[in-house]
């Protein structure tokens, strides 16, 4: 009897989700062509017409929802790369202090919502826009992340495998890539799934109470110019809350994938609090 390889559908919905943002990008290259006059009606070359910009309304939102997955992906990664370094010195031996830290800044944060915090520092912090959001959200993230993969790295470090390595003279880089976090993948990847949800959530959520710049490739920006503009041109708002549903969708569909792997190992994820 075969048994399904989870890490092959999991390397399937990578690749579908890389041929996606490609294919937006293709097709914002190829229509993203200005008209002379904003607003034209649809035709063959501009299936849903113009926006007041006169770009092209499918290319844009196409191109847009690959931006927000783009800037979402990096944002997770560049947080969970950070968390895993604090997890990992949280879990040495001779680190009770750094835990106490991460405890605390964990409990502050999860007492308020995450896209809260993320407007304090955008009105707060001089700056670009996207820089700041991702900083600020990166660092609100950051010891929640730590404080759950520190507990999966505490539990894995019992282990019988990593203290056998330990005994054969392994480093600590070496049995956190080979040992700790393969075998943390059960909680590292849905937790991820969490993360870039709440980041694409949270991005969206400054454009659609009017922080951004109007111009801007933003879904939220798309969703509140589609309400203003949604008796004369309702398609913009019908695209860019499509383009919302596909992308939760397409994470919930992914965390299903993972789902199945992490049921055969009896583990469960915490969720992320305050968002």
């Amino acid at each position: 009897m075969s048994v399904r390889r989870p890490g092959l559908s999991l390397r399937a919905t990578w690749a579908i989700l890389l041929l996606s943002l490609l294919v937006g990008l293709v097709l914002f290259m190829i229509f993203s062509g200005q008209t002379d006059t904003p607003w034209v009606e649809a035709t063959l070359r501009h299936p849903l017409g113009t926006d007041e910009f006169r770009r092209d309304i499918l290319a844009t939102i196409l191109a847009a929802t690959g931006l927000s997955l783009f800037k979402g992906l990096i944002v997770t990664g560049v947080t969970l790369a950070s968390a895993v370094i604090v997890a990992e010195l949280v879990t040495l031996p001779r680190t009770s202090s750094l835990a106490i830290v991460v405890r605390a800044g964990a409990s502050i944060v999860e007492s308020v919502p995450v896209v809260l915090w993320v407007f304090i520092a955008l009105i707060a912090v001089p700056g670009p826009r996207l820089v700041v959001v991702g900083v600020a959200f990166m660092v609100v993230v950051l010891p929640i992340a730590a404080h759950v993969l520190a507990g999966e790295f505490s539990r894995l470090r019992s282990a019988l495998y990593v203290e056998a390595a330990y005994l054969a003279g392994a480093g600590e880089l070496r049995v956190l890539a080979r040992y700790i976090l393969p075998n943390a993948r059960a909680v590292l990847v849905p937790f991820a799934l969490q993360v870039l949800g709440a980041a694409i959530a949270v991005d969206g959520a400054i454009g659609v109470i009017g922080l951004g710049n109007r111009s801007d490739l933003d879904l939220g920006i798309f969703l509140l110019r589609g309400k203003e503009n949604f008796f004369m041109h309702p398609h913009i708002f019908v695209l860019s809350l499509l383009m919302y549903l596909v992308i939760y969708g397409y994470l919930l569909w992914f965390g299903s994938v993972t789902g199945r792997s992490r049921s055969s190992n009896g583990k469960t994820v915490p969720e992320m609090a305050g968002l």
